[in-house]
């Protein structure tokens, strides 16, 4: 990480637009925000990715925003991620909670009220959906035309 000198300098140049500083931006922090992301969605979700990328996007987009006297770099970049992950478990529970009451009106329909799945057992089994995703598309290219 930038001593606070440094990052000041930087946002100065990030504010000015400079396109080099942009590039130092993400070569400096792209790794600690992966690394952040991971811990709060998954190492091997395509959504860590794509919520990164989201975080680089908005701060391009919001610099001017960022105020050195208010607070460090990194801070400013872990609030936007922490505000994109939280977007990311929004959506999720939106789609758990739909995908739970077909689920639950499928099986009230077909079995009875006395088997609907419970919330827990619906997120374990998203959560070994995505486990099977990450295995499926780590396996060999020659792998492929079996599946």
């Amino acid at each position: 990480m930038l001593d606070e000198q440094a990052e000041t300098a930087l946002a100065s140049q990030l504010q000015a637009r400079d396109q080099e500083a942009w590039t130092a931006l993400y070569d400096q922090y792209s790794t600690p925000i992966w690394q952040y992301v991971a811990r709060l969605v998954s190492p091997h979700s395509s959504a860590t990715a794509d919520i990164v990328q989201d975080v680089f996007m908005n701060a391009v987009d919001s610099i001017d925003q960022f105020q050195p006297n208010r607070g460090r770099l990194w801070s400013w970049l872990a609030g936007i991620a922490h505000h994109r992950v939280m977007d990311h478990w929004r959506k999720v529970a939106v789609h758990v909670r739909a995908g739970a009451q077909l689920q639950a009106e499928a099986v009230r329909d077909s079995r009875g009220p006395d088997t609907t799945p419970t919330l827990t057992e619906v997120f374990h089994n998203r959560e070994l959906i995505e486990v099977v995703r990450f295995v499926l598309s780590e396996l060999p290219a020659e792998y492929a035309g079996m599946l």
